[in-house]
């Protein structure tokens, strides 16, 4: 086997990219997970991703003297990146704060979001001259976001929003939440 491997080394220059595609993908992926406190999945995806990483490494070790197999490693390495933000934005787990500032009261882009069933919070601001603004919170799952986002521009084009991940939201009246904490009474009725 050893010897069909060194005689036939470019055919692990595929298995090489895709071993490392893999792992970084996973390793992008729990590096946001931890970030956004999911502990559990970022172990289960860092076992995954050690164990693929040694099986790629390993190979180019053992044969140091085939340049093209590094280059294989490393360009597994660039493109396991670009495909793990990918698929981060694809899976889109988690929440986001989305904090919406608009300047045209005609607008009522409160009144609107909170028509369309979106749990808000409204404060009264200015813009540094006398001239108001209405300032609009909102927490929403990451799937969500793009729909909510295509209703500001549509209710105010000239409405200024930005994004941040949440951690952590407690919330008695959204569905998804009162999903999550059912969850986690379960989780406890389990560690008595």
């Amino acid at each position: 086997m050893l010897e069909f491997s060194l005689e036939h080394s470019w055919l692990l220059v595929p298995l090489i990219v895709l071993a490392r595609v893999g792992d970084v993908t996973l390793g992008t992926i729990r590096t946001i997970s931890l970030f956004r406190g999911q502990r559990l999945l970022a172990a289960v995806l860092g076992f995954f991703e050690v164990l693929i990483w040694l099986g790629a490494a390993a190979q180019v070790f053992r044969n140091l003297d085939r340049w093209h197999l590094a280059v294989a490693y490393a360009a597994g390495f660039g493109l396991g990146n670009y495909v793990g933000c990918w698929v981060e934005g694809k899976l889109a787990v988690g929440l986001e704060l989305v904090r919406i500032v608009s300047m045209d009261p005609e607008s009522r882009i409160g009144e609107v979001l909170e028509d369309r069933g979106y749990e808000i919070i409204e404060l009264q601001g200015r813009n540094g001259s006398a001239e108001k603004a209405d300032v609009v919170l909102a927490v929403e799952p990451r799937r969500k976001m793009a729909s909510l986002l295509q209703l500001v521009r549509d209710t105010d084009p000239n409405a200024i929003w930005t994004l941040s991940d949440v951690r952590r939201h407690v919330s008695a009246s959204a569905s998804w939440n009162r999903r999550d904490l059912r969850s986690r009474r379960w989780l406890q009725a389990l560690r008595k």
